[in-house]
């Protein structure tokens, strides 16, 4: 609702108060004796941390900032922005005494920018706070560094450390020297050329084994060193030999980016020491590197080893940001969950020229994660105009080489240099809809123990597949193989072959073309190009053969499937073996693939033609929403399907569908259409509503839910299409009725005594005493109201709850006039429901938050037993005085001023398009028929709504075609669905379409149409 959203700007118009002078200071010190509180616990927890690592000198330097910059700048700056907002400090002080009176010191508190826990701050849950870019230029001449600089070389080659000694006189302060050597005949080297160090304080150069690279040497010979100073720079003689030549561009780059003369080190030093929370800053990545070396590659099986230990979970991870050389600047905190390993040099392999797999290169892209596990954030550096710096986070990755053309085209224009061309199968040619393989376990373990009553089904299943490699002593097994083996895990009253068709059945359902690839593969095949398909996979080559003939797809001439042929793809084996098998040189082979490890790397160390990279969807989600796995419930296949669906919708180009703009530069999202945006925005909270809806009206025995008018227009039609898609059979579901109601309607109808007069006058009003009766109580003739009370009165100004008292006294002058319409209103809504309702245990659904229809409706209409909602606050509690129940599905009875729910901090998104082609309900005429306000905005762009509409329900039909009568399970996990509302409203994702239907009306709180936009727009400026 609106007033959720107004806070200070809810009380704007009253008389001043008696003894003011009096009464502003009172406030004014309660506030600021409220500050000093939460000021005052702020620092106590500061020394105390101080104190803990015996830095007696921060707490000093705390104080002093403290009470220099806290409670002065930010004090006074807090005062002027509000007071601005507030039309003045004298409309300031009206608002804090009103506030006080009605709301009490509670009111004032929730209005201040205190601290709260990072879990219940609406304004911190989900926020992407690890993304920023930040320009620093100047000289910086001003920073001086404190706790000291360790500069740890690893000078393999030491004939490259004269470049390095040049580079570090740039220091513009003293620093420690830390240098390893494989040999003494290096270590005499690097000590004459560390001669001419301007500014080391401290030289030490020690022998180290060849083992581990540059990291070991780093994390185990100078862990001490790390921990005894603040700022480390790691950096070393690069060479990059693995590409056949010395790679002196990509040194020479790290070693600039970090090292690049003094004004680029002030630069670097002016942010660590502005952010105390900044962990790592590295060069963006090397331009020659591909973005595929952003992934874990063969790193992964140790990256989940390394992660374990970390308690770090890297699962779900793919394309991660990582120092890609491993040079960097660190504040060695960061550090510290890498050092606590207390890793040794016989952790490391034994060096013979590995390019990847081993623990160093595993290490290397754990930096920026260790960093973020220990409550640090990353910088990555460009160079950018005047001598400036743009610090951004997250980096680039290089992701532009992905972005820059269509993967159609990439294939069409790389065919015509190949002989032959392969595809990979899954995420490639067909996709499933959810965000990672092991949700659709996930899914299926449910089912299993559902129908089979097995428990840990993908755990068993896992441990089948185990068994079964070991029993046939083959490179991979088949589907049947697996079953087979699981057979002698489970009871043996349950078939395996049972569960292998309900595996084999939910496989064949989920999946879909992907369009793009789809398209040139068939565009290939009408060329007469010879295409195989290639495949680390447990199905058979009969299955696949007869799933790509379903989607059109059976084009190839041959199917080299792991299981069958006996070698695998991941592992290197099944590239050694293909040409041969084909009679085709490597050169002239082109691969198109979605696995970076087994689709690019193995190929192009095989010798084949640089493969085509087709990115899963689901990576490239990630990519563009970079937070989403931290808080995303990664064992929930719910969440899975409902962020796979998104991500397929955004990534996979699809003919039927409308087109979305991807920016891989920047990484922004642009929908450019309005069925997109009910899709992408709409779509996934409508399907758990619903899903939630279901599943609660079962347990509570309803038998019939009424969809209060507007909102229930479009709920209505989704309960329509769960019942045309869903068999009864298999799920009893509640009868549904569109049910026309609002508040002012029932409101009226309610009205008995002064009691129920005060139902209607909780929420915010600002407005004429005569505009209230109007709005709030469906008075259309007021001739006798003015006669009553005077035109002056009825023109009046009243601001609801702040003016609440006088609002009731004029109320109950008036009550004999309201209560002769009210039992007219009452009689003619009673003879509506109940001819709907017709002794049907009932329900009332709506959006939320009060349950203001709810209570009224309790007096009125027989049969109603409770309320479903999306949001219910702490005001819905009183309907259990009812003897009813209200339920919200995504915040039950939470507290408006701190809650951490997207939507209900951005509501009127909701009650925006969540509207019907009428107006709003002003009652029954004698004939029983409804009387509805004159149509607003949005039904004057009802078409476009419509399409919202289509699109949100165009979601909601996806997901009931892939989990089917498994649908109430959606219904138990709400964030997933709430991540688009926050993209859409914090303008993460754009909107590239007419806005003019997203428009509230809100006369019920004396406010005309709204703009959502504007509205949230101009809330985040005064914020």
């Amino acid at each position: 609702m609106v007033s959720s959203c107004l806070r200070w700007q809810c009380y704007t118009r009253s008389e001043f108060p008696e003894n003011i002078v009096e009464r502003a200071c009172f406030c004014w010190l309660l506030v600021f004796f409220c500050w000093l509180i939460q000021l005052a616990h702020s620092g106590l927890n500061l020394v105390a941390r101080c104190f803990q690592r015996m830095r007696y000198s921060k707490v000093l330097r705390f104080f002093l900032r403290f009470f220099k910059k806290i409670i002065l700048l930010n004090f006074l700056a807090y005062i002027i922005r509000v007071a601005r907002n507030s039309g003045g400090y004298s409309h300031l002080l009206r608002k804090i005494w009103y506030i006080y009176r009605v709301e009490g010191y509670r009111g004032i508190l929730r209005r201040l920018p205190l601290k709260r826990s990072a879990r219940g701050n609406a304004e911190q849950f989900f926020r992407y706070t690890s993304i920023a870019h930040e320009l620093v230029g100047g000289d910086c001449s001003e920073v001086c560094p404190k706790g000291g600089i360790a500069v740890i070389v690893h000078a393999y080659y030491p004939e490259l450390f004269e470049s390095i000694v040049v580079a570090l006189n740039d220091i513009p302060w003293p620093f420690d020297l830390y240098v390893s050597v494989t040999n003494d005949e290096a270590r005499l080297q690097v000590c004459d050329m560390a001669t001419r160090l301007e500014r080391a304080a401290h030289v030490e150069v020690q022998v180290t084994p060849n083992r581990g690279r540059d990291i070991a040497p780093f994390l185990v010979t100078y862990a001490a060193a790390i921990r005894a100073h603040r700022y480390v720079l790691h950096i070393h003689t690069k060479k990059s030999l693995y590409s056949g030549r010395e790679r002196t561009e990509w040194r020479d780059y790290l070693i600039k980016g970090l090292l690049g003369g003094e004004r680029r080190i002030r630069q670097i030093f002016s942010l660590f020491e502005r952010e105390p929370k900044l962990g790592i800053v590295y060069p963006d990545t090397f331009g020659d590197l591909p973005y595929w070396a952003h992934t874990w590659l063969q790193n992964r099986g140790i990256g989940l080893q390394l992660g374990a230990r970390l308690n770090i979970d890297i699962s779900h991870s793919q394309y991660i940001d990582a120092p890609l050389g491993s040079m960097f600047w660190a504040r060695n905190d960061a550090l510290y969950p890498l050092i606590d390993l207390c890793l040794g040099y016989n952790d490391f392999p034994e060096e013979c020229g590995q390019s990847d797999g081993t623990l160093q290169h595993t290490i290397e892209r754990f930096f920026v994660l260790a960093a973020q596990h220990a409550g640090y954030g990353f910088r990555v550096m460009l160079d950018a105009e005047n001598n400036s710096t743009l610090f951004i986070c997250p980096g680039r990755k290089n992701l532009a080489q992905y972005f820059a053309g269509s993967i159609r085209d990439r294939i069409l224009a790389m065919a015509p240099f190949a002989q032959i061309v392969s595809f990979d199968i899954f995420d490639t040619l067909l996709v499933r809809p959810w965000l990672s393989p092991d949700h659709l376990f996930s899914f299926l373990e449910q089912m299993v123990a559902e129908r089979f009553g097995i428990k840990d089904f993908a755990h068993l299943r896992k441990k089948a597949e185990h068994f079964a490699l070991l029993k046939y002593d083959t490179a991979d097994v088949n589907i049947t193989q697996i079953y087979d083996a699981l057979g002698d895990l489970i009871d043996d009253s349950i078939s395996s072959e049972q569960i292998l068709m309900l595996e084999l059945e939910i496989e064949s359902a989920i999946l879909s073309p992907r369009d793009e690839v789809c398209d040139a593969a068939r565009a290939l095949a009408a060329q007469g190009k010879r295409m195989v398909l290639v495949s680390d996979m447990y199905l058979d080559e009969s299955f696949l053969s007869r799933l790509l003939a379903s989607h059109d797809l059976d084009i190839f001439e041959k199917i080299y499937v792991s299981n069958e042929f006996g070698a695998r793809k991941d592992t290197g084996t099944m590239w050694q073996l293909l040409p041969a098998h084909e009679n085709v040189s490597e050169k002239q082979w082109l691969h198109v693939g979605d696995n970076e490890h087994s689709d690019l790397q193995r190929p192009l160390d095989a010798g084949f033609m640089h493969p085509i990279h087709v990115m899963r969807a689901a990576d490239q989600f990630l990519l563009f929403n970079e937070d989403a796995a931290s808080w995303m419930l990664q064992e929930h296949w719910q969440e899975g399907l409902l962020l796979g669906l998104l991500a397929n919708r955004l990534f996979l180009p699809n003919r039927a569908a409308s087109p979305i703009g991807i920016d891989g530069e920047s990484r922004r999202v642009e929908i450019r259409s309005l069925r997109d945006f009910g899709y992408l925005t709409i779509g996934p909270a409508l399907t758990v509503f619903m899903a939630w809806l279901l599943g609660r009206a079962r347990v509570d025995r309803v038998e019939l839910l009424l969809y209060a008018s507007r909102e229930g227009h479009l709920l209505k039609q989704a309960h329509d299409l769960i019942f045309e898609r869903l068999s009864p059979s298999d799920v009893a579901l509640p009868a549904g009725a569109y049910f026309l109601c609002s508040r002012a309607s029932a409101g009226l109808a309610a009205i008995q005594d002064n009691l129920s007069l005060e139902l209607l006058l909780d929420a915010h009003f600002n407005g004429s005493f005569g505009e209230l009766l109007s709005s709030r109580y469906c008075i259309e003739n007021l001739a006798p109201f003015v006669a009553r009370l005077g035109e002056e009165a009825m023109q009046r100004p009243i601001v609801l709850p702040l003016e609440r008292p006088r609002a009731i006294k004029q109320l109950g002058q008036c009550l004999d006039l309201i209560s002769a319409q009210s039992e007219i209103a009452c009689e003619r809504y009673r003879r509506y429901a109940h001819g709907l309702i017709a002794n049907r245990r009932s329900a009332l659904v709506d959006i939320g938050y009060s349950g203001t229809i709810q209570k009224a409706l309790a007096s009125v209409v027989e049969g109603i037993v409770g309320g479903y909602y999306f949001v219910t606050t702490d005001k819905a509690r009183c309907v259990d005085s009812l003897g009813q129940f209200a339920k919200g599905c995504f915040g039950d009875f939470i507290d408006p001023f701190r809650s951490d729910v997207p939507l209900y901090q951005y509501s009127l998104l909701f009650e925006a398009v969540l509207t019907a082609p009428h107006g709003q309900l002003l009652g029954f005429d004698a004939a029983g028929a409804p009387r509805y306000k004159s149509p607003g905005l949005a039904q004057r762009h009802f078409t476009e709504i419509e399409e919202i509409h289509a699109g949100a329900l165009e979601f909601l039909d996806d997901a009931l075609r892939v989990v089917g009568p498994a649908f109430s399970h959606l219904g138990s996990c709400h964030r997933a669905s709430q991540l688009p509302i926050r993209q859409v409203m914090e303008c993460r994702w754009q909107l590239d379409f007419d806005l003019s239907p997203l428009h509230v009306e809100d006369d019920f709180s004396g406010n005309s149409e709204i703009s959502i936009f504007e509205f949230y727009k101009r809330q985040r400026e005064r914020t």
